[in-house]
C-alpha cells in the first residue's frame, strides 16, 4: 500500500509530532512535580490554662481531639500555664476540640482546621469545693501531703508477645500501680501515633522493631514513663488464615499483570506519540 504524502507535508508532520511529544512530557513533568508538592501549613493553637481565681495551672495537659476522639496533638502547660500545639490534622475543613485532660470541669473549644492558621485559646478549669485542686482533684503543689510514695509507677503489657504483621497487638497498662493516690490519666506513643486509655488496641503493616511509650498520671499530676520495643515479624505464608498473605499477592498481582503502565504518568500518552513520529520517519524515508 502506498502512502501518498508530499515531501513537504511529511516534514510538517514530523515537526508537529516532534512539538507535541515534547509538549507532552513538560505538561506531565509539571503535574508530577506538583502533586508531590510540600505538606500544607499546620493549624496553631496557644494560649493560657487558669484556674476559677485567674491563677495559672502549671503541668495541665491540654489534649486536641477530633471528632472521633483520637488525640491529634498535646502539650503541657509551663509554669505560667502556657501551652502551644501545632495541629497538622485533620483535612481542611474539619473540626477539632481542644481541651484539658484528665480534669472534670473544664473548658471545651471545638474549632475549623485551617492551614496555617493561629488562634489564641484560653482554657479555665475549677477548684474543688473548700480550696483544693482542679475540678475535684488535689491541688498541684510540691507537697506531697505526707504520703510516702505520691508517684505511679508505668508498667506496658503486649499480647501477643511475638506478634506479626497484620495481627491486632493489644498494649496494656492495667498493672501500672500508685501506692497512695488514684491514677487518672493514660496517654501512649505509639510508632509515632498518640492514643489515650488504659487499654490499645493496633496492628502494624510491616515487619520491624517499634518504640512503644506510655506515660501515665495520677490525681496529684505526678507522672511516670514506661518504654517497650516491639518486635513484629513477617506474616507465615503458610499460615491457615492467609489473610495478610492474600493481601500481599493482590498487591503483587497488579503490579506485575499489566497495571504498570498506568502507574507511570502519561505513559500511554508518550507511547502513542512515539508510534506516530515512527511512523511519520517511514513516510519520510519512502518519500526519498
Amino acid at each position: 500500500m502506498g502512502i501518498n504524502m508530499s515531501s513537504r507535508s511529511t516534514r510538517l508532520f514530523v515537526v508537529a509530532a516532534v512539538v507535541v511529544l515534547v509538549t507532552s512530557g513538560l505538561t506531565v513533568g509539571c503535574a508530577t512535580a506538583q502533586d508531590g508538592g510540600p505538606p500544607a501549613p499546620p493549624h496553631s493553637v496557644y494560649g493560657d490554662v487558669v484556674d476559677s481565681n485567674g491563677d495559672p495551672v502549671e503541668n495541665a495537659l491540654v489534649e486536641v481531639t477530633d471528632g472521633g476522639g483520637t488525640v491529634l496533638a498535646n502539650d503541657t502547660t509551663d509554669e505560667n500555664g502556657a501551652y502551644s500545639i501545632k495541629v497538622d490534622e485533620p483535612d481542611e475543613g474539619d473540626e477539632f476540640t481542644v481541651t484539658v485532660s484528665g480534669v472534670e470541669n473544664t473548658d471545651e473549644k471545638v474549632l475549623t482546621w485551617t492551614s496555617g492558621e493561629s488562634e489564641r485559646i484560653d482554657l479555665s478549669v475549677e477548684r474543688a469545693a473548700g480550696g483544693g485542686g482542679l475540678g475535684g482533684l488535689p491541688a498541684q503543689s510540691d507537697d506531697d501531703g505526707g504520703l510516702d510514695n505520691p508517684e505511679p509507677t508505668a508498667v506496658i503489657s503486649v499480647d501477643p508477645g511475638s506478634p506479626t504483621v497484620g495481627e491486632e497487638i493489644t498494649f496494656s497498662a492495667a498493672e501500672s500501680t500508685d501506692k497512695e493516690r488514684e491514677i487518672i490519666a493514660y496517654e501512649w506513643e505509639i510508632d509515632g501515633d498518640t492514643y489515650t486509655g488504659e487499654t490499645v488496641t493496633t496492628s502494624f503493616a510491616e515487619p520491624g522493631t517499634y518504640d512503644i511509650e506510655l506515660t501515665v498520671r495520677n490525681d496529684f499530676s505526678e507522672t511516670d514513663t514506661a518504654t517497650e520495643t516491639v518486635t513484629v515479624a513477617e506474616s507465615n505464608p503458610g499460615s491457615s488464615d492467609g489473610g495478610n498473605t492474600t493481601e500481599t499477592d493482590g498487591s503483587d498481582a497488579n503490579e506485575t499483570d499489566g497495571g504498570d503502565s498506568s502507574s507511570i504518568p502519561g505513559f500511554g500518552v508518550t507511547i502513542t506519540l512515539l508510534s506516530l513520529l515512527a511512523f511519520a520517519m517511514l513516510a519520510l524515508r519512502r518519500q526519498r
